[in-house]
């Protein structure tokens, strides 16, 4: 004699507005999301969880997509400047013209510089040489 047994059926939504309690270890399944539930005496429908199978092995990973198109610039404001940086240490006191004077002279005595009036002040000095007599 063959032996039918069949299992608690009905649609998601059947199952959701009717709320029942399952009697321990009864199956009841979801003809049209293919779902199950396994109850425990205790708790509605609602408040159970879905039975699931073991998770399978993680398949490989597709190849990347394109890269998208670039976005726009930007068109914000330049935010305020920043605040004025302390100043740097003085630089050492010149010699008030002497360096290039001293310079002027040298060059002056090598003859290789003639200084526009301008550049430097010329004096003029008279020497008066007694005449020669000549025998």
């Amino acid at each position: 004699m063959a032996v039918t047994i069949q299992i608690r059926r009905g649609t998601a939504a059947s199952w959701t507005s009717s709320n029942p309690i399952l009697a321990e270890g009864e199956l009841a399944v979801e003809l049209d999301t293919g779902k199950f539930k396994i109850g425990n005496g205790t708790t509605n429908w609602n408040s159970l969880a879905y039975s699931t199978g073991h998770d399978g092995a993680t398949g490989p990973t597709g190849p990347a997509g394109a890269v998208g198109a670039t976005g726009p610039a930007g068109t914000g404001s330049t935010g305020p400047q920043g605040p004025q940086g302390i100043p740097g240490p003085t630089g050492p006191a010149g010699d008030g013209g002497v360096g290039e004077l001293l310079k002027m002279d040298a060059m002056l005595n090598l003859g290789i510089f003639f200084p526009t009036a301008e550049q430097r002040a010329v004096t003029t000095t008279t020497t008066v040489i007694s005449p020669l007599t000549l025998i």
